[in-house]
């Protein structure tokens, strides 16, 4: 997964956790979880949960 990460993009896309890397055109909306987590819900129906030391990285990443 780290060889593919590096091969992407960073602009479109963000490595959300051990499994999955997201592109920013498959977010739905970022709703906050409890403990300083987020869900990230994607366009699939999916739902992420983000790290509490990744959420800043993450906000940052899509401007907010």
């Amino acid at each position: 997964m780290y060889d593919l990460e590096k091969q992407l993009n960073p602009k479109h896309f963000f490595r959300a956790n051990h499994q999955y890397i997201v592109n920013i055109d498959s977010i739905l909306f970022l709703e906050n979880y409890f403990r300083g987590k987020l869900i990230l819900r994607l366009n699939s129906n999916a739902e992420l949960t983000i790290s509490k030391n990744k959420v800043p990285i993450l906000k940052s990443w899509v401007g907010k």
